[in-house]
């Protein structure tokens, strides 16, 4: 997920977009913990996000 995301962010151009795109990817790939706590940590509201995407694998697997 790290490399992914970074590899994304630091190849210039559209990065922002590229890096979205490989977080969403290589998260679904991996799940939650394949992700870093500290890319976790840093987003605003990250409890609120943890609990939802909690909240939505439980209903996919229902």
């Amino acid at each position: 997920f790290e490399s992914a995301v970074l590899h994304a962010i630091n190849g210039g151009g559209q990065n922002q977009s590229r890096a979205i795109l490989a977080g969403a990817l290589t998260g679904a790939q991996t799940g939650l913990s394949g992700i870093p706590r500290r890319f976790v940590d840093g987003l605003e509201n990250s409890r609120e996000l943890l609990d939802l995407a909690g909240r939505l694998a439980k209903q996919m697997v229902e």
